[in-house]
């Protein structure tokens, strides 16, 4: 099981590529390459499954059901906790 700063790492990942990629309501990203690239090794899997559901209930997250698989994008009225993610994330990077 991942310990709480690996959460945070997971859950900062997840936002910045949503964040970077400018994927906002309508604009989005499919489940497949967004849940397995850029984590390292040990956090892949259940664990960004998990994080990814819990920032689904939170409202930070939006699912969207497609043809063959869920996309992903923020939600553009948590803009403000979404800055705050990607914020923690730029401080932990020096960036």
């Amino acid at each position: 099981m991942a310990n709480e700063s690996e959460i945070e790492v997971v859950e900062e990942i997840l936002v910045w590529k949503l964040y970077r990629d400018g994927c906002w309501g309508k604009g989005h990203h499919s489940q497949t390459p967004l849940f397995t690239k850029g984590f390292p090794s040990h956090l892949g899997g259940k664990i960004v499954e998990r994080v990814a559901e819990a920032l689904l209930e939170s409202g930070i997250l939006y699912k969207h059901a497609s043809g063959h698989e869920y996309q992903w994008s923020l939600n553009p009225a948590r803009k403000e906790a979404v800055e705050a993610i990607v914020g923690r994330r730029s401080k932990r990077l020096g960036i």
